[in-house]
């Protein structure tokens, strides 16, 4: 799946001064983007929930994103 976005951090130099910083969060990821969509059930705040995916282009790109918060 192609990534909707380049990062643009700085992580791709280490990331807060530890090198392989954004290796560590692509194998984070990994699993997320097999799936093509993420969901947050109250991780960040109780009773926060939140699914999140991409939206591809007719080339197969990824233009936007879609989140729902509830």
């Amino acid at each position: 799946m192609p990534a909707c976005h380049p990062c643009r951090s700085g992580a791709d130099r280490g990331g807060h001064g530890r090198p392989g910083h954004l290796d560590a969060h692509r194998l984070k990821i990994t699993p997320t983007r097999k799936q093509a969509w993420c969901l947050l059930n109250q991780e960040l705040e109780e009773s926060l929930v939140s699914i999140a995916a991409p939206i591809f282009d007719p080339a197969g790109r990824c233009s936007r994103a879609c989140c729902r918060r509830c």
